[in-house]
Order: structure tokens, then C-alpha cells, then sequence
């Protein structure tokens, strides 16, 4: 039985984490792949993931990468020279690998691994955003592995060192589907913005409240083109698109050039050509589908496959997929990642017009202030009202009240991104913590689109551990100290947090959230509550911001 253990860095994180199983299967076949054995035949050893802070890199230079990286490998228990040692190094979309950090990584490993001697493992294996140039100064410590073990570097594209190994096609593929990118993850961070836009259908332009944006999930529509049509194209295939249509899309194909062995065509810059056997149409947004009808009347061929990114579609069981007639000729059939659930307001009576309420332009659509109250109140109206779900015990539940897991089922991204930019405004960019309450289904659901949209960690912490500290304890329990959350909260790099509350009523969630903290020598940075009914300052000295305040009797009623 071979053992690989794995050890993994996340660069630009703030707190430690658990390695997810989907994760464990994708390290297990790698090891398979890079050591020969079956996959039965080998057991893989994680530990708690390795957060490197954006301080950490730009104000330390790394060096504690190095501390870090020999800690972890101290943890290891019985090593042999069967074994593998993989280093996983995960660089987050805010951030980036810089020299001197990888460098501590490496020779970290190498001050280790020299004083093993006889166990050191039979390859060491770095898993790395891009392969190390040999002119790179980092390379010079690769090379003193080389004198220890069998050293492999293979980058995120599948790309290795050793050309003995040979599997680019099969490695990107599975880390894609181990870090659980499918159309559902573009679902969730495609952005459905609520305001006043201005849209085209046919050849009038109608007023809508709805604006789909893409620019947070280029990478997942990426990843998800990539594992859709990479057994499917060759050489002689073309992927097709319009640069005049959203900059995401166009993002997020021409991120495939590198990886994909196809011709990748623009139609709005030239035309297929006899060289093309067959196509795939890719397109941002399908409404009424008149354009494409118009725009595939005179090709030569029809495309192999149309996928719409979104897509407006009145089956409520189509499962992803839409087809539209054409006279004379058959049907069209489009694939679709997002259902569009659009507002498209009456021809000739718009009431946000009679209102004077002004156009929003995307581009520079302000999302900084408190939502204006026909936002706010046209999603509490589609959420609906309900009966509250566990109340905290320090006051009674609330009959009726603004569903607000509704509003966030259906706007999470939307929410996220006016946090998104509180946070610029606050300069809140690098190594902030998000802290919510935990075991609720609006805070779960905020925190889940918080996490993905904003690139931040988001620590849970449990509903009894809230309002032990809101009644003025200021001790933890001894249950807490092995808890998941209290691992992560105490993570030394989480040192900046903001609170983040969907309904505050009383004010104590955030009370005991901030005690808590306090207790931890946590920094406060701001305080964010979706709908803030509170009459009676918070008396905490930081920026507290509401996306949406409602004060007076008629708020509890």
C-alpha cells in the first residue's frame, strides 16, 4: 500500500479548512497516474489546508511559508520511501504567486526532506499555478531537490516537467470536477441585477428590472465549456463566439485558447472557413431567439451545438434546455446553464419612468448606499412573508416577518455584490474574514454566496455560541475548542473581520458576534446587516453599514 500525503497551501486565504472528499478522490488518482500503483492500492493522508495571507506575502515576504511548510511536515507520521509528498499550492483569484513566497515553500521542504534520509518519500510533487522557468531564481531550489528525490512540478493546465508523465487532458478535467464546477456554479455566481435597465426585443427597446452579469463566474463558465466539449473537438472543429457581446463571455472563451485543441473563431471579426468541419456556437444571452434565427439564416451549416450561458425559457421542465421553430427548416435546439427570470416591463407603462426614476447603467451601477426602497421592497414582495425560524432564545418569534431567506435565494449574488463594493469603498480588498451565524437557512444561503462571489473565508459560528456571548459571557466552553468553526475563527491569520447579519431585530446577534471576536483579539472592520429593524445603537466603535434600514413599530408587525 502506497501512501500519498498531501499537503496544501492556499494563497490569499485566511483561514485553515478540512480538504473536501471530492478533493481526496482527485489526489488519489493523481497519485495513481505519478506512482504506477491502482488506485485501490493507495491511501491518501490530508491535513487541515495552509492559509498564506496577502500580509503575509507582501509584508513578511513569505517567510512564514517556510515555518508553515516544515510544521506540516513534522505532522506526518511514519514516512517511507514508498510514500509521495504532494504540495499543493492554490492561489485565489485576489491574489498571486510571487517568487520569494514559493521560494520559502521550497526550500522549506528541502531543509526537511534533508533530514530524513533513508524515508524520504520516492517523489515530491508541487502543484503549482504555472511550471518554474529554468531562469527563475526558484529554480535553483528545485534543483537541489532533484539532489534529495525525484522531483515533479506540473502546473494548472495539466502541463509537466517530466515528460515521462502524460496526462493534460484527463488532470484538468478531474480538478475541475474535485473543485465542484458545474453549471450550478455558474448559477450561483451569475449576478441577477435589480434596477432600471434599458433592453432591446427585436427592434424596440423595452424597460426591464433585471440585468444578468457574468464577471464572476468567467472562470466556471470556462472550467464548464472545457469538461462539456473537450472529448468532443478537434483540430478541425471551431468554437464560436461574437466579441461584441458581454466582456465575460468573451473572457472566458479566450481563456480556453491554451487549453482547448480547436480553432476558437470570432464571428464578428471573421467568417468559418472550409477548413472548419463542424462548429459550437456559444453565446452569452437567448431571449426571444429571433437574432440567432437571423444570424444562422445564410450559413453554409448549422452549428453542432448552440449553449446559451442564460436563457429565458417559459418550460418549467426543460432541464436546461430551449428550442426554437424555424419555417422551413428544423427546429433549433439551445442548451442553457442559467434559466433568466427576467421583468420585462409593459411597452408602453413603466412605472419606475412615471417615477422619474432614472436608467441604471451597468458599468456604473453604485451599489455602495442603502438599496433603494422599490429594490428592496419588490424582492421582499416576490420572497413573500413568513413565520420566523429559530429565533434566538433571548426574545420572542416574530409571527410575521420579511422572508428574507426568500430574498436571498433569489438575489444572493446581487446582495453580495453591493457588499463586494462597500468593501472597496472601505478598502476592505485583502484578508478579511466574514463572521455570520451559523444553522440558519438565510445566513447559510448569504454565506454561501458571499463566499464564492467575494473570494473571502466565512466562518459560521453556532447560534448557542452567539447567544451565550450576547448575555455577557465572556468565556468559551470546553466543546468549543474542537469545533470546526473554532478552528477556523482561531486561525492566526484571520485577523480582520467583518459581521455579516440578514435580519437584525434587537441587535444581539451582532452584539454577541462582536463579544465573541473581542474575546479572540479579533478586529472589527464593519458590521453589514441586510435589514436592520434595530432602534437603539449597536455602541461598537467601527463602520456598521445596512444595505436596508426600517425602523418603527410597522417593522415587527
Amino acid at each position: 500500500m502506497m501512501t500519498s500525503h498531501v499537503i496544501q497551501l492556499r494563497v490569499g486565504s485566511t483561514s485553515s479548512e478540512i480538504i473536501s472528499p471530492e478533493e481526496e478522490k482527485f489526489f488519489k488518482w493523481f497519485s495513481s497516474c505519478l506512482g504506477g500503483a491502482p488506485e485501490n492500492r493507495i491511501s491518501v493522508q490530508t491535513q487541515r489546508t495552509i492559509p498564506i495571507t496577502n500580509e503575509e506575502i507582501h509584508v513578511d515576504g513569505g517567510r512564514n511559508a517556510y515555518i508553515f511548510i516544515q510544521k506540516a511536515l513534522d505532522q506526518i507520521d511514519n514516512l517511507t520511501s514508498d510514500d509521495m509528498l504532494i504540495i499543493d499550492v492554490e492561489v485565489r483569484k485576489i491574489s498571486q504567486l510571487r517568487m520569494h513566497l514559493l521560494i520559502h515553500v521550497l526550500s522549506g521542504v528541502e531543509a526537511k526532506l534533508r533530514t530524513l534520509d533513508s524515508t524520504v518519500p520516492s517523489k515530491v510533487v508541487f502543484i503549482l499555478d504555472n511550471l518554474i522557468p529554468e531562469t527563475d531564481q526558484a529554480y535553483r531550489y528545485v534543483q537541489n531537490l532533484m539532489n534529495i528525490c525525484n522531483v515533479v512540478v506540473i502546473d494548472k493546465n495539466g502541463e509537466c516537467n517530466d515528460s515521462s508523465f502524460s496526462f493534460q487532458t484527463d488532470f484538468i478535467k478531474k480538478r475541475i470536477l474535485s473543485k465542484n464546477h458545474s453549471r450550478h456554479s455558474v448559477a450561483r455566481k451569475m449576478v441577477r441585477h435589480l434596477g432600471h435597465f434599458r433592453k432591446m426585443r427585436g427592434d424596440e427597446p423595452r424597460c426591464v428590472r433585471h440585468f444578468y452579469d457574468g464577471k464572476y463566474c468567467e472562470k466556471e463558465i470556462a472550467d464548464y465549456l472545457y469538461v462539456e466539449l473537450v472529448d468532443q473537438i478537434n483540430n478541425s472543429s471551431a468554437l464560436c463566439y461574437e466579441s461584441k457581446l458581454s466582456p465575460w463571455l468573451v473572457n472566458s472563451i479566450l481563456s480556453l485558447k491554451s487549453r482547448l485543441d480547436c480553432k476558437i473563431i470570432d464571428l464578428s471579426q471573421e467568417e468559418i472557413d472550409d477548413s472548419v468541419d463542424r462548429y459550437i456556437l456559444i453565446l452569452d444571452f437567448i431571449d426571444s431567439g429571433q437574432t440567432l434565427v437571423d444570424r444562422l439564416e445564410n450559413v453554409i451549416k448549422d452549428p453542432e451545438r448552440i449553449i446559451s450561458i442564460v436563457a429565458t425559457d417559459e418550460n418549467p421542465n426543460s432541464n436546461g434546455k430551449r428550442f426554437i421553430d424555424r419555417q422551413g427548416k428544423h427546429r433549433l435546439e439551445i442548451e442553457y446553464l442559467v434559466k433568466a427570470e427576467i421583468e420585462m416591463l409593459p411597452k408602453d407603462s413603466c412605472y419606475l419612468c412615471d417615477l422619474g426614476i432614472p436608467f441604471d447603467q451597468l458599468e456604473s451601477l453604485s451599489l455602495t448606499g442603502p438599496m433603494r426602497s422599490i429594490d428592496f421592497w419588490q424582492m421582499a414582495a416576490e420572497a413573500g412573508l413568513v413565520n420566523e425560524e429559530n429565533p434566538p432564545d433571548y426574545r420572542d418569534k416574530i409571527e410575521t416577518c420579511i422572508g428574507t431567506y426568500g430574498i436571498l435565494t433569489k438575489n444572493g449574488g446581487f446582495i453580495a455584490t453591493r457588499i463586494a463594493q462597500i468593501f472597496a469603498k472601505l478598502n476592505l480588498y485583502m484578508d478579511v474574514s466574514l463572521i455570520c451565524p451559523d444553522n440558519e437557512k438565510a445566513s447559510s444561503v448569504f454565506s454561501m454566496y458571499l463566499e464564492l462571489l467575494l473570494s473571502k473565508d466565512v466562518i459560521c459560528v453556532p447560534r448557542t455560541v452567539i447567544d451565550r456571548f450576547s448575555k455577557g459571557s465572556k468565556e468559551l466552553e470546553q466543546d468549543d475548542y474542537s469545533a470546526e468553526w473554532y478552528a477556523k475563527l482561531a486561525t492566526p491569520s484571520v485577523k480582520r473581520c467583518v459581521v455579516i447579519d440578514d435580519l437584525s431585530v434587537t441587535g444581539s446577534t451582532i452584539v454577541g458576534i462582536c463579544s465573541l471576536l473581542n474575546k479572540l483579539d479579533k478586529k472589527i472592520e464593519a458590521i453589514i446587516p441586510l435589514v436592520d429593524v434595530t432602534e437603539k445603537p449597536y455602541n461598537i466603535a467601527t463602520n456598521i453599514i445596512s444595505l436596508y434600514e426600517w425602523h418603527g413599530e410597522a417593522a415587527y408587525e
